[in-house]
C-alpha cells in the first residue's frame, strides 16, 4: 500500500513541472510575460524543456521506484538547487509573485519528502527482499 502511495504522489508531483514545461515550450516567452527577443525566448524553452524532462523522469520512475535510487537523488538536487537559486531573486530582485513563493516553498518540502519516502521504501523493499 505504501509503494501505492508514493506512486501516486510522485506522479502528482510530476504534473506540475510537465505542464510547466509544455506550456513553456509551446509559448515561449508569451507564457511568461517576458520580452520577445529570440534569446529570451530561446531560453525560455530551454528551461522549459529542462523541467519537461524533470517530470518526464519522475513519471518514468513511478512503475518500479524501488530501482530508481540515483535518478530520484539527481531530481531531487536538480529541483531544489533550482528552486534555491530562483529565491536569490528575494534579494536581487525583489519579492517575487505569490505564485512563485508558493511553488517554491511547496518544492522545498514536497520534494525532499518525496525523495526521503522513496529512501525508506528502498530501505524496506530490501529488508524484506533480502534472501
Amino acid at each position: 500500500m505504501e509503494r501505492r502511495l508514493l506512486q501516486l504522489a510522485i506522479f502528482i508531483a510530476g504534473v506540475v513541472p510537465i505542464g510547466m514545461g509544455l506550456a513553456g515550450v509551446a509559448w515561449g516567452v508569451h507564457f511568461v510575460s517576458l520580452d520577445d527577443s529570440p534569446s529570451m525566448d530561446g531560453a525560455v524553452r530551454f528551461l522549459s524543456g529542462v523541467l519537461l524532462a524533470v517530470g518526464v523522469q519522475y513519471w518514468i520512475a513511478i512503475p518500479h521506484i524501488e530501482k530508481h535510487q540515483t535518478q530520484f537523488s539527481v531530481l531531487t538536487f536538480i529541483l531544489v538547487f533550482g528552486t534555491l537559486a530562483r529565491l536569490t531573486s528575494l534579494f536581487f530582485g525583489g519579492v517575487p509573485s505569490f505564485g512563485t513563493i508558493f511553488m517554491s516553498v511547496v518544492t522545498l518540502i514536497y520534494v525532499p519528502l518525496l525523495w526521503l519516502w522513496q529512501r525508506r521504501l528502498v530501505h524496506s523493499h530490501r529488508v524484506y527482499n533480502t534472501p
